[in-house]
């Protein structure tokens, strides 16, 4: 199984995690946080989006 097989494109992953670590580099230095709300649905959609890209890594292997 590959990667695409599962959906998912390492690339896209990374770049996924790269863009959301500088918009929170941003919040930081502009002063700007979103909600409470807003940070606990982005986590969640980071941790099922790992959870996929792991089981996608470990059946490849």
């Amino acid at each position: 199984m590959r990667l695409g097989d599962a959906g998912l494109n390492e690339n896209a992953v990374n770049r996924l995690f790269e863009n959301a670590q500088a918009d929170r580099q941003y919040e930081m230095d502009s002063g700007f946080f979103p909600s409470v709300v807003e940070n606990i649905s982005l986590g969640i959609c980071a941790l099922e989006l790992a959870a996929r890209y792991r089981k996608a890594i470990e059946e490849l292997q």
